[in-house]
């Protein structure tokens, strides 16, 4: 299997995880390490949702061993070994803790390096960690660690990050706003001459253009809430000539005419759809 295969497999169950369901990231992230027992990334993702503190231990055992400079890996190590001896204390472990067979001396010098640091949270000083922010190196806890594809970072890079990201002005919501408005009205006007059967194949395409053309008039810059002014615009455009209909018309049930409603409301939902999916 490729390694775009275990890929694959890794993002499923991180998805998995994300929506609360562990029992089946763990099947996924445990097919990954059967088909890619060398890959420390993986053992340190089964152990994220390994049910048995144990088992945690055990996969990242393997992920240290695997990869003794990774320092998420010693921090997660290094914070379950300190959580299994707690539970020793306590009596609720059964035999006293061993080391997995196996581990290279290099791996637990790692980790030994990181349980003898023990630092406080930037953002939560009570609390004592081994994590660090892997791009600023500022000490994090469970609790405010966000976990990136690159590993766990602290919410100040996190949002440094999405701001490099979401660099769009307000000139590129104003020019959105224009181009969906204008393109829309076109759409809604053309939506009442060929009816609602057509609009079913019309909208999407209609909607996935429209997301394009905004997407290079702004110069292909991203904001939090373009997609949302776009299709804000959208809507009002396109409902736009049937008030214009209906007032010169002096007839509110011009407005109201079921098969015209229908061919809008198609576009709003497919085409709508399509631009926000193109600018999200």
């Amino acid at each position: 299997m490729s390694a775009d295969e275990v890929q694959e497999l890794l993002r499923q169950g991180r998805a998995a995880h994300r929506a609360g369901e562990d029992s089946v990231a763990e099947s996924f992230f445990r097919r990954a390490s059967e088909i890619a027992p060398d890959r420390a990334d993986v053992w340190l993702e089964l152990s994220g949702v390994a049910r048995d503190v144990g088992e945690k231990r055990r996969c990242l055992e393997r992920a240290a061993d695997l990869d003794p400079a990774n320092e998420e890996v010693k921090a997660a190590l290094s914070w379950v070994r300190r959580h299994e001896a707690e539970m020793l204390a306590e009596g609720q472990v059964p035999d006293a803790y061993k080391p997995t067979p196996g581990v290279s001396p290099a791996a637990e010098s790692a980790v030994a390096e990181v349980e003898e640091e023990v630092l406080h949270c930037a953002r939560h000083p009570d609390v004592e960690t081994t994590l660090r922010c892997n791009r600023c190196g500022t000490p994090i806890c469970p609790r405010c660690a966000v976990r990136t594809p690159v590993g766990f970072r602290c919410p100040d890079c996190v949002r440094a990050q999405s701001a490099v990201f979401y660099s769009a002005g307000w000139a590129d919501y104003v020019v959105a706003a224009v181009i969906a408005l204008v393109f829309s009205a076109g759409v809604g006007l053309l939506a009442g001459i060929v009816g609602w059967f057509f609009m079913i194949f019309i909208a999407p395409a209609a909607g996935g253009l429209l997301g394009e053309i905004i997407f290079r008039a702004v110069r292909r810059r991203r904001g939090r809430r373009l997609w949302a002014v776009a299709g804000g615009a959208m809507v009002v455009g396109a409902v736009m000539p049937l008030a214009i209909l209906a007032l010169l018309a002096g007839d509110i049930w011009v407005l109201l005419s079921p098969y015209q409603l229908l061919a809008v409301g198609l576009y709003l939902v497919l085409g709508v759809g399509a631009a926000v999916a193109r600018l999200r």
